[in-house]
């Protein structure tokens, strides 16, 4: 192949790369911030007894996936509770199954903080038995402290 037709080559490639990447920053930038921020505010302003939430949005290859770590004033879950909580996700965000790969939860305890730690570490709340109630099934992006679910799941749970 000669040189110039290389080049010339090159720097299509390189313009289409700078293109799709420019198109795709305001969309991800706009979805980045219904997560973390308008997320944690309506799950605040929700009557669940939200003490507390941050949630992010983060990559994984090319899949948008939802984290999220919620105190409670409580240090339980019902699964009417935790199908609640998701629905705020969704009613929030989008109803679209292929929106996001997974949505990983973490619920702690608010009135939790150890006095013997240091840090003040609240409790993880155990979602498992909830979870189960619903017949939503964790996926291996699961944890100690938290319990992923594929984002059509729970997406097909809330509308049911």
């Amino acid at each position: 192949m000669k040189p110039i037709l290389r080049a010339a080559i090159a720097v299509l490639g390189a313009s289409a790369l700078l293109a799709v990447a420019s198109c795709a920053a305001p969309a991800s930038s706009a979805r980045a911030d219904r997560v973390e921020q308008e997320l944690p505010q309506a799950l605040l302003s929700s009557d669940l007894g939200v003490a507390g939430a941050e949630a992010t949005q983060y990559l994984d290859g090319f899949t948008h996936n939802i984290g999220a770590t919620i105190d409670l004033e409580r240090g339980s879950v019902t699964a009417a509770e935790l199908r609640d909580i998701l629905a705020v996700f969704v009613d929030t965000l989008t109803t679209d199954p292929e929106a996001y790969g997974f949505v990983r939860v973490g619920v702690r305890d608010a009135g939790s903080a150890a006095s013997t730690d240091v840090y003040g570490s609240k409790e993880y709340v155990d979602l498992a038995p909830a979870a189960q109630e619903l017949g939503l099934e964790p996926t291996s992006a699961s944890g100690k402290n938290a319990l992923a679910f594929e984002w059509s799941d729970v997406v097909a749970l809330v509308q049911e």
